[in-house]
């Protein structure tokens, strides 16, 4: 029999301990999307920033620019201006947002 301290105590220790798994669920998942279109949308969505897609391109008008599947992972950018790079989506993301600062 537990008394009151000690159930307490497990319950914050298992709040604890669900709160480490679902951390840990979250940056597996976060891996598995790291790379790729489905990382850029999931990057624009999450920062709220408006975003279409176009057959296999994703288009960003704040950002004047078009990404597409790249080599190895990465993502090829068009800007609007005709300018191209080849970059990680998380990388593409604090580029212009430093850019547009």
């Amino acid at each position: 029999m537990m008394d009151t301290i000690s159930k307490d105590l497990y319950k914050n220790m298992k709040a604890q301990y669900q709160m480490m798994e679902a951390f840990l669920d979250y940056v597996n998942y976060e891996d598995e999307i790291a790379d790729g279109l489905t990382g850029m949308s999931y990057i624009l969505f999450c920062e709220n920033i408006p975003f279409s897609f176009d057959g296999q391109c994703i288009e960003v008008p704040d950002f004047g620019l078009k990404v597409s599947p790249g080599k190895e992972e990465k993502l090829c950018v068009t800007l609007f201006n005709g300018e191209k790079l080849e970059s990680y989506p998380g990388e593409i993301y604090k580029k212009f947002i430093d850019k547009s600062k």
